[in-house]
């Protein structure tokens, strides 16, 4: 990525300005102060990406860009999606998990949002007396989408509208709700094209990749769990978690995934375990190594919205 330059926004200061085409894409980065630090979670993020969401309509009107298309994901992009569609632009939000709302007292937050007083109002971010990021994607997009058709129906309902199921209910009727299952990209996820994988052609090439992972982490001869995924009780990982003692009995595990920080403490503390290997954070190659050589892929989940891994 090469730094282009930095630009003043009003009321955020000083972003910093990437550029790298690929692909026949230009992607466009914008760095603020507030994420020059290590990790991914903190817990002034409602406010960082608030801050954020205020520099990105400014930066590309500054560069002379007028999307024909923006589109929002989660609700550390709710922020975008609203001052998109007050500058005229057409709006895409898509959630894929509801139960991250981006929420903060909104007292506070109305300082660092930059929007118009009614749309800090019931008609805009505001949920209870909170400002709620996801909320302000849902109220200014034209469409909303979500990770399959089901869970676009079951958001809806109050079991799992997490509070915003009235919001929903609206979209749905507005005909503004839509579910499109999540895909798979089967030239990037091809085992026998894949530059991690091992020779996989079957059976034969799955020992290979065994023995691989085997020695990787130092694992005996019993058969091999494990799972990729983000660590937080949504995706049981509570439930693996309070199962290992009774699982290292008879099987080598491997935990693969970053989230929250109480889970990744828990599972390094098993690192003495010659059966347990935990490999924090977020790391694409890891995946694609450990996966092939399991005997069995452990899916736990209180909630699985797409259900994609399985």
């Amino acid at each position: 990525m090469q730094l282009v330059e930095t630009l003043t926004v009003e009321g955020v200061g000083a972003v910093r300005l990437g550029h790298e085409r690929r692909g026949g894409v230009d992607y466009l980065f914008l760095g603020l102060a507030d994420f020059d630090r290590p990790g991914l979670y903190h817990a002034d993020d409602v406010r960082r990406f608030s801050r954020f969401g205020c520099a990105v309509v400014p930066v590309l009107q500054s560069l002379g860009v007028q999307p024909r298309l923006l589109h929002g994901h989660d609700w550390h992009s709710g922020l975008v999606v609203a001052h998109a569609q007050l500058s005229g632009w057409p709006t895409v939000f898509t959630v894929h998990n509801l139960q991250y709302q981006g929420r903060w007292p909104l007292y506070e937050a109305a300082e660092w949002m930059a929007l118009p007083g009614w749309a800090l109002g019931p008609d805009g971010v505001e949920f209870h007396g909170e400002a709620n990021l996801l909320k302000s994607g849902l109220m200014f997009a034209d469409r909303v989408t979500t990770v399959s058709p089901t869970y676009a129906q079951e958001i809806t309902t109050p079991e799992y509208g997490e509070g915003l199921e009235g919001v929903l209910q609206r979209l749905e009727r507005e005909g503004r709700l839509h579910g499109i299952l999540n895909g798979l990209d089967l030239e990037r996820w091809n085992p026998r094209r894949d530059a991690y994988v091992m020779n996989y052609s079957g059976l034969r090439g799955k020992s290979g990749n065994r023995r691989r992972l085997r020695a990787e982490f130092g694992f005996d001869r019993a058969p091999i769990l494990g799972t990729v995924s983000r660590l937080a009780d949504q995706k049981g990982m509570d439930l693996l978690l309070r199962a290992l003692p009774e699982l290292v009995g008879s099987w080598n595990v491997v935990i693969l995934g970053g989230g929250d920080p109480v889970l990744e403490a828990a599972f390094a503390g098993w690192g003495y375990h010659p059966r347990v290997a935990f490999k924090g954070g977020l790391d694409e190659a890891w995946p694609t190594v450990s996966t092939p050589g399991l005997t069995c892929l452990l899916c736990p989940a209180a909630l699985s919205p797409a259900a994609s891994r399985r």
